[in-house]
């Protein structure tokens, strides 16, 4: 968190370094906690930080773990984004994460 003197309030900021910090594991906490499983997708809900870091995130992601993701809005007129992974890429992350993750998560995979 930063203290945002603008919003006289906290922020969550992603650190420079995450790219350094990811891995399979962490993914597979990320998608157990704030994933879910849409159109042979899986959309990472990072609606509460910014677009910049929403972007560095997914940078990470395709840096550390060669994952390709896309920016979505989650409507219109909303200033909030989140991650989208495209079927595409899902058979790489289920390979990386299915092992780390707990069966009764991987339904956020299309896994039954």
């Amino acid at each position: 968190y930063k203290w945002d003197i603008d919003k006289q309030k906290s922020i969550k900021v992603i650190p420079q370094n995450i790219a350094d910090l990811l891995s399979p594991i962490a993914l597979a906490f990320w998608i157990a906690d704030d994933g879910h499983f849409y159109h042979n997708g899986v959309f990472l809900n990072t609606q509460s930080f910014g677009e910049d870091g929403v972007k560095l995130l997914m940078e990470a992601l395709k840096l550390k773990l060669n994952i390709e993701a896309k920016i979505s809005k989650v409507s219109k007129k909303s200033q909030q984004f989140r991650i989208f992974i495209s079927s595409k890429d899902l058979e790489l992350v289920k390979s990386l994460v299915l092992p780390h993750m707990c069966k009764s998560m991987h339904y956020k995979l299309g896994v039954k």
